[in-house]
């Protein structure tokens, strides 16, 4: 859970989301690499940071850094601008990918399927060179069947420098961390609808490294996805109200649950507690809600 609630609830309640991820290749190590060197070699790794409105790391900055999208007959279209950040001449390549949240929040990319809207997106150009702090402009334009089912569609679109001629010639021995960005495309085709609810009768309560966090499961049972947010207040026992909160706006994707997780004050005292809370989204008139008493400290998991 403080995976998921370190990537979303330190920003802005505005469901712009950006993406980073660092690929190992036999490429010469950066000198800003303490950061990546416990991960494995072979692998991918996935980070959704703090939201803003615009995507930055490395060498680049892509704006926007979600795109949502309402299909009028299928149809929709717009740019993204990437920005060179430094004072080299930088080679990116684009490229539309397909991804899954699971529970926790954390991102995946996985093989396209067939009702993937990467399928539809077409992107001009795909590979470009950027001048040292210039910026390019890059079109995109989803062309679905007009037969498409009314629900929720996404995909990412990547953002990957090319090694630089300097960096391949010492490519034969040493590892590289590529860095990158991934931009959300989300896109929805008709009135979304809302089939959802607290997924089991009660409320997760959980000890991690000394703190207290309460998480709900959300699911979403419909064909369109939910961004709702979770608020949250806990009272003592005579009834006074000693802490509140609430998440930023997040996505529950089609036919998928999702874990809301608040973290509770770290200064409550032993004794028991009563803790209710509500789950809204701008997409439903319903709030879902559920309370629980627990008891402080929790056990340890």
């Amino acid at each position: 859970m403080r995976q998921d609630l370190a990537a979303e609830n330190h920003s802005v309640p505005n469901d712009a989301g950006e993406f980073l991820f660092l690929f190992f290749g036999r490429e010469k190590l950066p000198n800003n690499s303490s950061e990546i060197h416990m991960l494995p070699k072979t692998h991918v790794l996935l980070l959704l940071l703090s939201l803003m409105p615009v995507c930055a790391f490395g060498q680049l900055n892509v704006k926007p850094a979600l795109v949502e999208l309402e299909l009028e007959r299928g149809k929709a279209s717009g740019a993204f601008d990437v920005t060179n950040i430094t004072d080299q001449e930088v080679r990116v390549r684009v490229t539309p990918a397909h991804f899954m949240l699971d529970r926790m929040g954390n991102l995946n990319t996985v093989p396209l399927v067939p009702t993937s809207l990467a399928n539809w997106l077409k992107l001009n150009p795909r590979e470009f060179t950027i001048a040292p702090n210039a910026v390019r402009q890059i079109r995109y334009a989803v062309i679905a069947p007009d037969t498409l089912p009314e629900g929720s569609y996404w995909c990412s679109v990547q953002f990957q420098p090319l090694p630089s001629a300097e960096d391949s010639a010492t490519a034969h021995s040493r590892f590289v961390a590529i860095s990158g960005i991934l931009v959300p495309v989300l896109a929805d085709k008709g009135t979304p609808s809302c089939d959802w609810s607290i997924d089991g009768d009660s409320l997760n309560t959980q000890l991690e490294n000394g703190r207290h966090f309460v998480s709900v499961p959300v699911l979403n049972r419909g064909a369109s996805r939910i961004p709702c947010s979770l608020h949250y207040e806990l009272f003592d026992q005579v009834g006074s109200l000693i802490d509140s909160g609430s998440t930023p706006r997040m996505n529950v994707f089609p036919r998928s649950v999702r874990d809301f997780g608040a973290p509770l004050p770290s200064e409550l005292k032993e004794g028991t507690y009563d803790i209710h809370v509500a789950v809204s989204s701008d997409r439903s008139k319903q709030v879902l809600t559920n309370a629980a008493h627990i008891s402080i400290p929790l056990a340890r998991k």
